[in-house]
């Protein structure tokens, strides 16, 4: 059935024959989750977490990272496909590559679905050493 088909996210690898597409899991709600300290280092993959789950398949999501002068510090998603449930990652440098200094950050998740739902949300972390 062609109106269920919903691109599984980069997030969990995509899809592939055989394997259950993530993005038609079921979910009650939307709900989002993350850690309020990161500690990042060179040799780490991701010092922040952002556990979330959809309510539906099909959700973009743009999810940046501010100083709390509002400068633009990293883009962790620009138009991404989110599965229904999942997790991203931030280790904790700049769109530069360079480790961001120890300070309190703003993490902006924004989420859109094509039928016109719309979720906002705003983290606040402490990056240390």
């Amino acid at each position: 059935d062609g109106s269920s088909w919903s691109s599984a996210s980069p997030v969990t690898g995509y899809a592939s024959p055989g394997v259950e597409n993530q993005a038609m899991m079921a979910v009650d709600d939307i709900f989002f989750d993350a850690d309020r300290i990161c500690s990042p280092s060179l040799d780490e993959q991701g010092c922040w977490h952002l556990r979330y789950s959809m309510d539906k398949p099909g959700y973009l999501a743009d999810v940046r990272v501010f100083s709390l002068n509002g400068t633009l510090v990293a883009t962790l998603a620009r138009s991404s496909a989110l599965s229904v449930v999942g997790e991203l990652l931030w280790d904790g440098r700049s769109d530069g590559g360079a480790l961001v200094p120890p300070a309190v950050y703003v993490v902006v998740v924004e989420a859109i679905h094509p039928r016109g739902d719309r979720v906002k949300e705003r983290f606040v972390v402490l990056v240390s050493r």
